[in-house]
């Protein structure tokens, strides 16, 4: 099933559903981030999937990133859903990009490491757990980048409705080391 036709089928079937009711029905991952895209479920829902159910609530994501050899900090805040699965925990969100384009965003992760998973204009799996090195290429509309992520530090802080990542690492692209990096994401 395309993405498109995807979307209408879940259009109608959320049309069916009142903000704050739970509504069960069977659906893809596709599905499950054009869900989150409506932006219409402003409170927590319950989603049946292959059998799990998934308790997803909206979150808001900001992420504040550090590159100590070139001095900069980003800081990006968006919203999304979090649902936690066989113990992992999930987060989508779309981020908005030059050009008005967008990226769909993943963040797998629990105490051990954080995966960071982005589809769109830009294409990339990032992956942090201390004492590994990860490669991938680093898709963008201007070219593709070999990465290499060495991951120094990983930590999760856990606090009532709250969730902070924080994580240390060197950057590679294209074999030549760019900077030493750090990510500080905050979940609420």
């Amino acid at each position: 099933m395309s993405e498109q036709s995807s979307a209408k089928m879940v259009q109608k079937k959320h049309d069916r559903v009142e903000v704050g009711k739970v509504k069960s029905f069977k659906i893809g991952l596709t599905d499950f981030i054009i869900i989150c895209r409506i932006k219409k479920l402003n409170k927590k829902f319950l989603i049946k999937k292959g059998g799990c159910e998934m308790s997803g609530e909206n979150v808001r994501i900001t992420f504040d990133s550090y590159m100590y050899d070139t001095d900069e900090h980003i800081q990006v805040s968006a919203t999304g859903v979090h649902y936690i699965k066989d113990g992992m925990h999930y987060v989508m969100y779309t981020e908005q990009v030059e050009g008005g384009q967008s990226v769909r965003n993943i963040l797998k992760f629990d105490g051990e490491a954080l995966e960071v998973s982005k589809i769109g204009t830009t294409r990339t799996n990032m992956y942090y757990k201390p004492g590994h090195k990860h490669t991938d290429v680093y898709r963008t509309p201007l070219g593709e980048y070999d990465m290499c992520i060495d991951t120094e530090k990983y930590i999760l802080v856990v606090s009532e409705q709250r969730y902070k990542l924080v994580t240390e690492y060197k950057l590679e692209l294209g074999g030549v080391h760019v900077s030493k990096c750090k990510v500080e994401i905050s979940i609420e």
